[in-house]
């Protein structure tokens, strides 16, 4: 310990009246050196200090002190801190030894660690004192007695002192010993090689080596390998000057290679020249802090996975009702990005008209101060999303506070798709319930699990005598097995089945059912139910039944009308074979009456005679099936067959007008199940109308009957063109309307009865006007393939 010299006391210092003698010079000389090697001690000391500073006004009263590291209010430290400086220094200056002078007393332990400066006057003062003029002619004198008196002053008063600083030097050394080997944060001394030189108890505990075992181990040894470039790097930012201390948290290795963490504060101490001495470093054990720490982090790292993922949507409220946590569910819920939500007020998501009560719900929320019976946990709410839509929402909150304040987490389920589908069951259900129809839904084996009450209407059986059995209670017997089992193969295809049966009711009556028969399927597709919508159509059967017969009536009307107009034609075709049978039976005859009649001559007549049999049999026999009344028979024909046929029949028709007929057929045209005597029928029918129109017409009369296939379109089209008088494009439809006649005295009916055929054949009959006059008139069929 060593106290710094004092400059002498200007007022002990006789008048010296000149400047220029070689004692004052001298006395100025040593002045300024003694207050120069002063002013270097206190720049080593003051960066230095740790723990305090202090200043002492004119009164000898504390001016100035830094309390950050002294215990106790402002008065106890002051008061502490004079008591310590006044045993310390061992001299307490009185306001009379002071007053012109300039006293600084420091003292430091051998570690730097407890230090005291007490400064009262600066050293411009100094000078200025010691400059104050004086008579020139005591200057030798002064100079002499100066200079022994402070030598003999200096000499008794370093004696003196020297003893008490020593036994305040030891006293400190105690006291700092105590407090390092004591205190509760480790403090460690390294020299520049980076071996421990000194090290308190804390970091020995930490560590788990003794101090013996410490000393002269470098850190390298105790500090993580991968932390060791932190350490150099610190290390080197303190030698170069780039910081006066570095703080950082470290990993260290125990004796048992256990890891532990510590908060490590590390400045360089220099020497009173400036040199690098030695570093010095306080550490923190924060191993525990660390653990704490990762194990928090790792629980909001879950917290943030699980709400993360979580299919609910999760929004955290603050005391401000600012938005503190949103999840990417809650992103799709209000159709907002996480990052323009956040620390905003959360009322924009509220729809202005429900904004009131909201706030009000808030902040009782808020408050803490409602019951379960009053805020149940889970409510209904209506949210406004980005776009301007609302949404319904099922909410759950909890609330928990903190230091900072209270905070709402509110769940939320977005329910408006399920209200929606509520809303269509509902829908549904009702009109499944009011429905005309009647509806069974049966599980996947067929058994009924539910009816409407129109099924009871319309069977007679109640819900609970059907509940569980099989709809085949109700089959009539006359729709086939295999028509059955088609059905069930579609439907457990995952297809629909649409057709007509006929049931019985359970009072044993028939009923005509139109059924369509389709799979119900879940969200994934697969089927889950079967469902029956059935339409009693016994009045339409009957009333078709009663349709079908009258039509019938009318085309046997039509088909009389028609013969009878082919009467002739049918006796000329059937008076060739006739009399061609004559004429074989008169060869015959005369040959019978030779000697020697001509056997082959006879078979080969006879072969004529039978074949002509045969045709005027057939002539006969398609009269009977034209005329006779029958239901409707459809086989494969030959649609060019049978224009043939028609055509030969009209012959004598339009050559009696003048008419020639001239056909063109398609080639390679497969035979279409078709009703032949009802094509017969529309034949007969525009060819004759084609003749009648050009019986009055000049110039030349010709027929043309064609037929071709499409396969763009998958039809036959026969084509019948007149060069007639012709229709106008008004009528051209209107023509096959009923009872719409151009003719004189005509019914109307034929061709409608056209019409009426072709159309039950699955194709379309229409009529265009010529160019250059008359009329085509084209129907189509179906070639067979569509029509399987």
């Amino acid at each position: 310990m060593r106290i710094c010299a004092c400059a002498p006391d200007p007022v002990s210092i006789s008048p010296i009246t000149s400047e220029n003698t070689l004692a004052v010079f001298i006395c100025r000389y040593l002045f300024r050196r003694s207050l120069a090697r002063l002013e270097i001690r206190v720049q080593k000391v003051i960066p230095a200090l740790k723990r305090t500073l202090v200043g002492l006004d004119e009164t000898a009263r504390v001016r100035y002190m830094r309390q950050d590291n002294i215990p106790g209010d402002n008065v106890g430290r002051t008061a502490l801190f004079a008591e310590q400086a006044r045993n310390s220094v061992g001299h307490f200056l009185s306001p009379g030894e002071i007053d012109g002078t300039a006293k600084l007393v420091s003292y430091r332990s051998l570690h730097l660690y407890s230090q005291l400066a007490v400064v009262t006057t600066a050293k411009a003062e100094i000078l200025a004192a010691f400059e104050k003029t004086t008579p020139d002619y005591y200057i030798a004198a002064a100079l002499i007695g100066a200079l022994i008196a402070i030598l003999a002053t200096s000499l008794i008063t370093t004696r003196f002192w020297q003893k008490r600083i020593t036994e305040a030097l030891a006293q400190s050394e105690a006291r700092y010993r105590a407090t390092f080997d004591q205190a509760a944060i480790g403090i460690s001394y390294t020299s520049l090689d980076g071996s421990h030189i000194e090290l308190n108890a804390k970091v020995s505990q930490m560590l788990g080596y003794t101090r013996e075992e410490l000393r002269g181990i470098a850190i390298s040894h105790v500090f993580h390998p991968e932390d060791l470039p932190k350490v150099m790097e610190e290390r080197r930012r303190l030698v170069l000057g780039e910081a006066q201390s570095v703080l950082q948290e470290l990993r260290y290795v125990r004796r048992d290679l256990s890891v532990g963490w510590v908060n490590r504060s590390v400045s360089l101490v220099r020497d009173p020249v400036g040199r690098l001495d030695y570093f010095v470093a306080v550490v923190q054990d924060i191993t525990v802090h660390k653990q704490l720490q990762n194990a928090l982090r790792l629980c909001e790292e879950r917290l943030r996975g699980i709400v993360g993922s979580a299919l609910q949507g999760s929004v955290t409220l603050d005391s401000r009702r600012r938005i503190v946590t949103f999840n990417p569910a809650a992103e799709e819920i209000f159709g907002y990005r996480a990052d323009e939500v956040m620390n905003l007020p959360a009322d924009f998501l509220v729809p202005p008209r429900l904004t009131a009560n909201y706030l009000a719900h808030m902040k009782v929320l808020l408050s803490g101060n409602y019951g379960s019976d009053t805020y149940p946990r889970k409510a209904r709410v209506t949210v406004l999303r980005k776009d301007g839509s609302e949404r319904k929402l099922e909410t759950s909150f909890s609330r928990h506070s903190s230091e900072i304040g209270a905070f709402i987490t509110l769940l939320l389920v977005d329910i408006t798709p399920q209200l929606m589908a509520e809303r269509r069951l509902r829908q549904l259900s009702a009109a499944i319930q009011q429905s005309p129809v009647a509806i069974i839904i049966t599980d996947l084996g067929g058994n009924i699990e539910y009816v409407n009450p129109h099924f009871t209407e319309q069977s007679g059986y109640s819900f609970e005598e059907v509940r569980g059995r099989n709809p085949r209670l109700m089959k009539s017997g006359e729709t086939s097995a295999s028509e059955y089992k088609r059905l069930w193969q579609l439907i457990s295809s995952g297809h629909e089945w649409a057709g007509e049966l006929r049931n019985r009711k359970k009072n044993g009556e028939l009923l005509w059912e139109f059924v369509r028969i389709m799979p119900i399927l879940s969200d994934e597709g697969a089927a889950i139910n079967y469902m029956a919508v059935k339409e009693d159509i016994t009045q339409r059967k009957a009333s078709e039944l009663r349709e079908r017969i009258e039509q019938e009536q009318i085309l046997h009307n039509a088909r009389l009308i028609d013969m009878g107009e082919m009467a002739a034609a049918l006796a000329h075709e059937l008076n060739q074979p006739l009399m061609a049978i004559v004429n074989y039976a008169g060869v015959v005859e005369r040959l019978l009456t030779t000697d020697a009649p001509d056997r082959q001559r006879l078979q080969q007549i006879l072969t004529y005679i039978k074949e002509d049999a045969s045709r005027g049999g057939r002539i006969l026999w398609w009269m009977r099936d034209f005329v006779r009344k029958r239901e409707s028979q459809r086989e494969p024909a030959d649609i060019n067959g049978v224009v043939r046929s028609v055509v030969r029949l009209t012959q004598i028709a339009a050559r009696a007008s003048d008419v020639s007929i001239e056909m063109a057929f398609a080639e390679e045209i497969s035979e279409l199940p078709i009703d032949r005597v009802q094509i017969e029928q529309v034949l007969f029918n525009l060819i004759g109308n084609g003749i009648e129109a050009m019986g009055s017409v000049a110039g030349e009369r010709r027929l043309e009957i064609a037929t071709e296939s499409s396969e763009a379109t998958n039809e036959l089209r026969v084509s019948v063109r007149d060069r007639g008088c012709g229709l106008p494009d008004r009528i051209a439809m209107d023509v096959f309307s009923p009872f719409f006649t151009t003719k004189p005295g005509g019914m109307g009916l034929g061709l409608s009865i056209c019409r009426g055929i072709v159309e039950a054949h699955g194709g379309r009959i229409w009529a265009v006007p010529n160019d250059h006059g008359g009329t085509t008139f084209y129907f189509s069929l179906p070639l067979a393939r569509q029509l399987t």
